[in-house]
């Protein structure tokens, strides 16, 4: 983003509008992979610690990057495990540092 665009929460507006336009898809789990201080903001929670295991390997020391949130009450329940993503995303190259 270039510095005369930053910091007029353009950013937390497209985040908060993509969400509202998941939930109106009837989407109920929404993952990320980016800045953990920054995402809880909007609502997202360390996945790894919910039981959902990332594609592919995370070093412990970054663990908290992998993020979810539920888009509707009780979506997490009990479900975990390995997420599988989209094949545009699915190369380990996009989950190193």
């Amino acid at each position: 983003m270039l510095p005369d665009s930053q910091k007029q929460g353009i950013d937390g507006k497209l985040i908060e509008y993509g969400l509202q336009v998941l939930l109106e898809s009837m989407i109920e789990l929404v993952f990320v992979l980016g800045h953990p201080e920054y995402n809880s903001s909007y609502g997202f929670k360390p996945a790894g610690n919910l039981g959902f295991d990332a594609p592919f390997p995370i070093p412990e020391k970054n663990a908290a990057v992998w993020m979810v949130q539920a888009l509707r009450p009780g979506a997490i329940g009990p479900f975990g495990g390995k997420i599988i993503c989209a094949d545009k995303l699915n190369k380990p190259e996009y989950w190193r540092e």
